[in-house]
């Protein structure tokens, strides 16, 4: 609760009756500050008890701060726009978003002290993904910082059919930590780095050196605004900007904005070195909890085993790492088997030999997608198929190949057409609809060619 606002009044009310009252004994002179601040405090005492001056004390204390500049901006129409959104019609999305971000917050903001970038850049993961490890653009970009493919690779995560590190929380922060210091060293700004994270630092570039007159003549605004009141950036990346500060406005002041949220505990682990080829279930049941955790723990491991050919880092529950070698040791063979080949025979389908192994057909068919099939529908004869055990298929991510990546298709453009009363009207083909048609109606030109030696 907020004093400063409403009951200040009150005490300065009160310690100016504490003051009439005195007068008559004591001789008047200039009063000194400490004088008028014991007399607030005196008269706060009197009418709210001992715990009031503490209580402003620590409102003052815990009034918000950031490190990046969101007061020059509060109050700009693009700004307010999304406070108005996320406070409005987006409130129980965004407040789960904040709860959800709350378990990432200490390691993403430890990994930004770090590098030396404000940690409130850490709102950048919600305006991404909602701090969703699991997040999946229209574009393939994936996971809480929303990589593509490419550039997860040049920032040194592993992708593969095996693994996405993109779904890490832990390892694509550090990724997207680098790349954002890159950026802020390229451009100079860290508004600016943030529209290069989300359009691309090559159409940044462009646009500073295009409009470089406006920016150096403009020394109070950061250089983002003066590109982002040119018609140049896309309206994804204009606003992304005043979507982080609004995000921030938000969570460090929730109550301003009518919502709260609570924070739940923060990702905490221990780490052991699993052989390659584990199945999942295999280290949760040594590491004393259910695969449910272990894959919460381990997002970026996507088939329900560890990668074949080389040992695996793998999180398990705080606390566990000091059993678990004895434990793991203890297991059965059979146990710790993640899959098991099967030669196929004539007359196997996938079906089959899915059913034979207690698991699905696509189950089958993801583990083995170069398996030949005959125009029957059976496997052709001779064939060796990788099986995966159903505990392994049971923590296993049916997600899209990681390899790969979607661009967005351009935007349609409407056909403006004169209707037979001569008034227009849109349609609702593109611009290449109507050139196919076209080439319908006319004749190509060896069809025209023909005609000419015809006649």
């Amino acid at each position: 609760m907020r004093h400063s606002a409403v009951l200040l009044p009150l005490l300065l009310i009160a310690a100016a009756s504490a003051s009439a009252q005195s007068r008559d004994s004591v001789p008047p002179k200039v009063m000194q500050a400490g004088r008028i601040s014991r007399q607030v405090d005196s008269a706060a005492v009197r009418i709210f008890g001992d715990s009031l001056t503490s209580s402003v004390d620590s409102a003052v204390a815990a009034e918000p701060t950031w490190d990046i500049d969101v007061r020059s901006y509060e109050t700009r129409e693009r700004v307010t726009h999304f406070i108005s959104i996320f406070s409005g019609r987006a409130k129980e999305r965004v407040t789960q978003w904040l709860e959800r971000g709350s378990r990432y917050e200490p390691m993403i903001r430890a990994k930004l002290r770090a590098a030396g970038i404000p940690e409130d850049m850490y709102y950048l993961a919600l305006v991404e993904s909602g701090f969703d490890p699991h997040a999946y653009s229209r574009a393939a970009a994936v996971g809480m910082w929303q990589f593509m493919t490419g550039t997860a690779r040049d920032m040194g995560l592993r992708v593969d059919w095996w693994v996405d590190e993109r779904r890490d929380p832990v390892r694509s922060t550090g990724a997207a930590v680098r790349f954002i210091r890159d950026l802020r060293a390229q451009f100079g700004s860290l508004y600016l780095a943030a529209a290069a994270y989300n359009g691309g630092p090559g159409r940044v570039a462009r646009g500073m050196a295009r409009y470089a007159d406006d920016v150096n003549l403009s020394e109070s605004e950061d250089p983002f605004f003066v590109l982002a009141e040119k018609d140049y950036l896309k309206n994804e990346t204009r606003d992304y900007v005043p979507q982080l500060i609004a995000a921030a406005l938000i969570a460090k002041e929730p109550a301003k904005y009518g919502m709260q949220f609570r924070p739940v505990a923060p990702l905490a682990y221990d780490s052991v070195l699993v052989p390659a080829a584990t199945p999942l279930r295999a280290v949760a049941v040594a590491s004393s909890t259910d695969s449910r955790t272990l894959m919460e723990l381990n997002p970026q491991f996507l088939r329900g085993m560890t990668p074949p050919r080389e040992a695996s880092l793998v999180r398990i529950p705080v606390g566990s790492a000091s059993a678990f070698d004895s434990a793991f040791a203890a297991l059965s063979k059979s146990d710790r088997a993640a899959t098991h080949v099967v030669e196929t025979k004539k007359g196997d389908t996938p079906d089959r030999i899915a059913r034979t192994g207690g698991i699905s057909a696509a189950s089958l068919k993801a583990f083995n997608p170069k398996a030949r099939t005959l125009k029957s529908g059976r496997y052709a004869v001779g064939q060796a198929l990788t099986v995966p055990v159903p505990a392994v298929v049971e923590a296993m991510r049916f997600v899209p190949d990681p390899s790969i990546e979607r661009y967005p298709k351009r935007a349609k453009r409407a056909v403006v057409k004169k209707s037979a009363k001569g008034k227009t009207a849109k349609s609702a083909k593109t611009v290449k609809a109507a050139k196919s048609s076209k080439s319908k109606t006319k004749a190509s030109p060896k069809k025209k060619t023909a005609a000419k030696k015809k006649s």
